[in-house]
């Protein structure tokens, strides 16, 4: 089984991954990245708004894809 690497940025914080998780495809993969940077927005880290990035490798050290999810406040 093919193991990832989610690396997550939030504005100016970098938090590389400690250890790799196996998941069984790159499909697996994007949707454990998608649901990571959701889970981050959704958990109020962000509360003026921010940008998360995962970064996802395969163990090499250039990422293969990135996830950007973005929360921004505004007036009305």
């Amino acid at each position: 089984m093919p193991v990832f690497h989610f690396d997550v940025q939030m504005n100016d914080d970098s938090f590389p991954a400690q250890e790799g998780s196996q998941l069984a495809s790159f499909d697996a993969a994007q949707l454990e990245a998608t649901s990571t940077a959701a889970e981050l927005l959704k958990d109020g880290a962000c509360v003026a708004g921010c940008k998360v990035t995962v970064s996802v490798r395969d163990g090499s050290p250039a990422p293969i894809f990135f996830v950007d999810a973005t929360l921004a406040m505004r007036a009305a």
